[in-house]
């Protein structure tokens, strides 16, 4: 199963704490956000900043495990700076 979600705290956490593989999508559109998304957003960030300045990696997921080489390809790390 794959969750698909443009927030880290609530779509990428509930989906790796549930076992899926997730996929964090840049949000459609940022115009008319309330300015509580966008704090939480801003939090989420620093949060992330964190967590891979500590080292810490995303849990691996039984979909990709004994996958041919390359076949993750398709996955791409995040841009520096992107939110």
């Amino acid at each position: 199963m794959i969750f698909i979600g443009d927030r880290y705290l609530t779509d990428v956490v509930f989906g790796n704490r549930h076992g899926m593989l997730t996929i964090r999508v840049a949000p459609l559109t940022r115009q008319g956000e309330p300015v509580g998304v966008l704090l939480a957003r801003l939090v989420e960030q620093a949060c992330v900043s964190r967590w891979t300045a500590a080292g810490v990696k995303a849990p691996s997921n039984a979909a990709f495990s004994g996958a041919p080489a390359g076949a993750c390809a398709f996955v791409r790390q995040p841009v520096s700076g992107a939110t």
